[in-house]
This record gives C-alpha cells, sequence and structure tokens, in this order.
C-alpha cells in the first residue's frame, strides 16, 4: 500500500484535480491503474499524444524543437522517475533537466578533478626540484 499512496499523492496533488480512484482488485497493481486512469481522464483531454523514452528530458526537448515553427504541441503532462509534472510551463524545465549518463559524467569528472590535480602538482613540482637541483649543481660547478 505504500506504493500506492505513492502514486496516489504524486498524481494528485501534481494534477490539481480530484481523482475519483475506483479499483477494480485489491492488489497493488489494479490499484495503480486505476491511479492512471483517473489522471488521464483528468489530464488528457482533447487531441494527446503519448511519448516514452529511456531519457527522462528526450519528450521535453522534442517539443521545444517542434515549437520553432509554432505553438504546438503543449506538454499536458509527464511521468519522470517517480514525479509528475503537469502542465505546459514545465517543458523549459524538463528540457533542461539532465539525463542520468550525464549526471554520472559529471560526478565522474568532479572525482577525477582532485587526482588531477594532484599528479599536475606532482609533476610540475618535479621539474620544478630538477630545475633547481640543476641551478644549483651549475652554480657550485
Amino acid at each position: 500500500t505504500e506504493m500506492f499512496s505513492h502514486f496516489f499523492k504524486s498524481f494528485s496533488d501534481a494534477a490539481k484535480c480530484n481523482l475519483n480512484i475506483q479499483a477494480e482488485g485489491n492488489n497493488e497493481h489494479h490499484k495503480i491503474e486505476s491511479i492512471f486512469k483517473a489522471f488521464a481522464k483528468c489530464t488528457l483531454k482533447g487531441s494527446s499524444t503519448l511519448l516514452f523514452s529511456e531519457i527522462g528530458n528526450a519528450p521535453a526537448k522534442l517539443i521545444k524543437e517542434l515549437r520553432k515553427s509554432g505553438d504546438k504541441p503543449v506538454l499536458k503532462g509527464a511521468y519522470i522517475d517517480s514525479s509528475v509534472f503537469i502542465g505546459d510551463e514545465q517543458v523549459n524545465s524538463l528540457a533542461s533537466l539532465k539525463s542520468k549518463e550525464e549526471l554520472i559524467g559529471e560526478i565522474i569528472g568532479l572525482l577525477q578533478s582532485p587526482a588531477k590535480n594532484v599528479v599536475s602538482a606532482l609533476q610540475s613540482g618535479g621539474s620544478t626540484l630538477a630545475g633547481i637541483v640543476k641551478t644549483l649543481q651549475e652554480k657550485e660547478g
């Protein structure tokens, strides 16, 4: 029931509509399916298209690209990694979301940065130290 409660709260809060849930069965699958049906009835009025993507921000980027030639399509809602987004005003924020791969790349870059700085400092310090030793040898020589 925790999963059911999570879906129900997410959709009803985001949709700002009164979802009338009538589950056809007692298991979680039936309850969640009922939530999706009520959510669709509340938000998907008129002509609607559903976009599915492995990358969370890809549909929003596509919508922004299509809008360069007009004011359609309009975003009615999005469900990304257990987060619900309702309304066309969400397009820009959704399009600017970074993909999982981009976030992992940034984290790896941040983790590698200190190590690169240490190696760089050691390498430059080594050449500086070698230069000092060479200069001292030349003065003594």
